[in-house]
């Protein structure tokens, strides 16, 4: 009986994507993305003079390892300079950073909109990803985020060179390893070369640089210490560390049903989320539910997500409207793990290339 209204829903879908005038619709619903996100995208570019907030760390991050300042300092999450990743990270970037801060926000936001292609399939796709107010706010900050669930979903589909990395950003990646190993033993020689690349490159950088290391690890500690406050903030507990593990906690435990269910979707979904500090734009992993499994299913519940989308984006603030999309992207994501026929088929298995 559960079941009823989702299977009303996506029977509902299926007629209507199944005709000319569902087509017009997919194609509309995509346009109108690209229409309000290329709006959004270039009224922040010229608000901030193209700058972005986290690129603008990232940037700063590579200059201060030329002129040998400290990359880590007393600061907030929500200062504009505040740099929260290793330093091997910022050595990697030092180099782009010799360009001007417009150009190499830029550049990083093409590496987030490649990211965003390859989630979301294809490009009338990404149409539908750009409803979603999360995926706007990703885009437009240009954090890491979209990258590092390119490179998770790399490794669900059998390239795991950079899931290590991915792991070194935003720790929920690391997530995607036991997965592998328990579905996927074949696997397990590439992620031990990937994680002795990983731990040689981490060395390299700790002799270049001990003292930044240093400063990085108690960052994280201060940062463990401060309470969770702020606009866009999500959060289950007022520690930062708390609702951390609390989190990281619940995400195990799906992580033990994905590698029973042999749900890479699931998989994908959780390393996303589990996250150490979980903005509203973080629910941009939401969609990822999409990113595996038969591109039918993307289309008949992306027409959905992003009409509804469309509205919320016109009739809510940004704050509200992520989380108004968290509840969309769950129901979405319910409607696909109980849609008759449509769980994952061995093209989707994990190594299979997509």
């Amino acid at each position: 009986m559960p079941r009823l209204p989702a299977f009303a829903a996506a029977m509902l879908a299926r007629r209507l994507l199944g005709s000319t005038v569902g087509g017009w619709l997919l194609v509309s619903a995509s346009l109108a993305g690209y229409v309000l996100f290329a709006q959004l995208f270039v009224a922040s570019i010229i608000n901030e003079q193209g700058r972005a907030f986290d690129a603008h760390s990232y940037w700063l991050a590579g200059q201060r390892i030329w002129d040998g300042s400290p990359l880590y300092r007393a600061q907030t999450i929500h200062d504009l300079d505040a740099y929260r990743y290793p330093p091997l990270f910022a050595q990697l970037l030092a180099l782009p950073a010799l360009l001007p801060e417009p150009v190499f926000t830029a550049l990083w936001r093409l590496v987030c909109f490649a990211a965003l292609r390859y989630l979301a399939g294809s490009w009338r796709n990404v149409g539908f990803w750009l409803l979603f107010a999360p995926v706007v706010q990703e885009m437009t900050a240009a954090n890491v985020t979209l990258p590092v669930l390119a490179l998770s979903l790399l490794a669900l589909r059998g390239r795991t060179g950079g899931i290590w990395a991915a792991a070194l950003l935003k720790f929920g990646p690391a997530l995607v390893v036991p997965y592998l190993l328990c579905t996927t033993p074949s696997y397990r020689r590439r992620l031990i070369i990937g994680a002795g690349v990983t731990a040689a490159a981490v060395g390299i950088s700790v002799l270049l640089s001990p003292v930044a290391w240093g400063d990085y690890l108690q960052s994280m500690r201060l940062q463990s210490a401060t309470v969770n406050q702020g606009n866009h903030l999500i959060s289950l507990l007022p520690s930062t560390t708390l609702d951390f593990v609390m989190r990281l906690a619940i995400a195990v435990v799906l992580l033990v049903l994905a590698i029973r269910r042999r749900d890479a979707r699931l998989t994908l979904l959780v390393s996303g989320l589990a996250v150490p500090t979980l903005w509203s734009a973080r629910l941009c992993a939401l969609l990822t539910v999409f990113s595996i499994g038969p591109q039918r299913s993307v289309r008949r519940v992306a027409a959905t997500v992003g009409s509804i989308g469309a509205i919320q984006i016109a009739l809510f603030s940004s704050g509200t409207a992520a989380l108004l999309f968290g509840a969309v992207g769950a129901i979405s994501f319910a409607l696909v793990q109980l849609w008759p026929g449509q769980r994952e088929t061995p093209e989707d298995a994990p190594g299979v290339s997509g």
